[in-house]
């Protein structure tokens, strides 16, 4: 693709607005982006995200003036989007998608791959109060996946509670060590079984932006991405990730159960 981008952003939310949207508006003027729709079901904050993301457009020289759609069928319709970044809950991805996939446009972002049949699918429930007696949502969870090759991958988090350090952290184990990723902290610790033991810092320089940094990235990936370099994840990923995902919430209503993927 050639010339400027134009994107579509389906969910004008916090993760939509705060966190990529703004990074659009950062990043609007170095890689020629322009947001020239959005769609949410409430049309004031629909309002206000196109004034704030306009007035943030124009400190780099842009101008930003999105259409406003109350369904997603008449974002994906327009003719001036070029990228649609779907930005809803979890449980709204799948109309978005499926409606994108179908016209053809490039989907920056979608959580549930479009084959799966979640009618009664798990991402689809949704929580009205995490502390409602039988709510469903799992503010903290120890996942582990065990490989072929022996290898075991553990991923430990905790949304809700006191505030710490490892509230996310990843950790691989191997028949010769293992490695730590603490998300909060930016570092990776390595341990071998010879006795070596390394920290290593992996904070870039947008770190203490939205998502340590990701959000920023992802804004990079989806420009090099519509102008035709090959797209760091692809849909056969988020096929795998969906189905880890669903054979880990499995497992907990099993209480534990061990789940063959």
């Amino acid at each position: 693709m050639q010339g400027r981008i134009r994107i579509g952003i389906i969910g004008t939310g916090n993760r939509g607005v705060t966190c990529l949207g703004r990074e659009i508006a950062e990043q609007c003027a170095e890689r020629d982006l322009e947001i020239t729709a959005l769609c949410n079901r409430g049309e004031e904050r629909m309002l206000v995200a196109a004034e704030e993301l306009g007035r943030l457009a124009a400190t780099h020289g842009r101008r930003f003036s999105p259409k406003c759609y109350r369904r997603a069928s008449e974002l994906v319709s327009a003719e001036d989007v070029d990228v649609i970044l779907v930005t809803t809950p979890t449980s709204a991805h799948r109309e978005a998608a499926v409606l994108a996939g179908e016209r053809g446009q490039d989907q920056a972002r979608s959580a549930v791959d479009s084959t799966f049949d979640v009618g009664d699918d798990p991402l689809r429930r949704k929580d009205n109060c995490v502390f409602k007696p039988g709510a469903d949502i799992l503010d903290h969870a120890s996942v582990h996946f065990r490989y072929a090759n022996g290898i075991v991958a553990s991923l430990f988090y905790s949304i809700y509670g006191p505030a710490a350090e490892d509230e996310e952290t990843f950790e691989v184990v191997g028949n010769r060590g293992r490695v730590i990723l603490t998300r909060h902290t930016g570092s990776i610790d390595i341990v071998t079984t010879d006795g070596r033991h390394e920290v290593l810092e992996c904070k870039s320089e947008a770190f203490e932006r939205s998502h340590f940094g990701a959000d920023q990235q992802l804004v990079s990936d989806l420009a090099a991405f519509a102008r035709g370099e090959p797209p760091v994840v692809t849909g056969s990923h988020g096929y795998e990730a969906s189905r880890m995902i669903l054979s880990a919430l499995d497992s907990v209503d099993q209480n534990g159960e061990t789940i063959r993927l």
